[in-house]
């Protein structure tokens, strides 16, 4: 199987580790809209297409991948999305993270694999 036959994903990755003094998670949402038409070709309708489990400070310690989403496939009565976004929230109310920093892209290789490809010597 190449790597174009595979759906693009979004990589989710912590810089600084996330600390909270309450008992804060994380959610993350894949979010999609349409574009809405002249004259301004703004997103119409934000639409929730994939959202990770609530993520604690023990899942989102530095330098780790928290979330790897593939982007789900359009259904042939669906209108093609033009804008994608990451919306965090936090589930539990009156919480709060006092540090932590996030990266994201989406990619359509698959960036598993090279480790894999020679020997650990090399």
């Amino acid at each position: 199987m190449c790597s174009s036959d595979l759906p693009p994903k979004v990589m989710v990755y912590v810089g600084t580790a996330f600390a909270t003094a309450t008992s804060a998670t994380l959610r993350i949402q894949l979010q999609a809209a349409v574009d809405s038409g002249s004259p301004t070709y703004a997103p119409g309708t934000w639409t929730t297409i994939a959202q990770s489990a609530d993520l604690t400070p023990t899942q989102l310690t530095a330098n780790v991948r928290c979330l790897s989403l593939a982007i789900p496939p359009r259904l042939p009565s669906q209108a093609l999305y033009r804008y994608f976004r990451l919306f965090y929230s936090l589930p539990v109310s009156a919480s709060s993270f006092t540090a932590g920093t996030l990266s994201a892209y989406i990619t359509t290789g698959v960036d598993e694999t090279v480790n894999m490809l020679f020997p650990a010597a090399y």
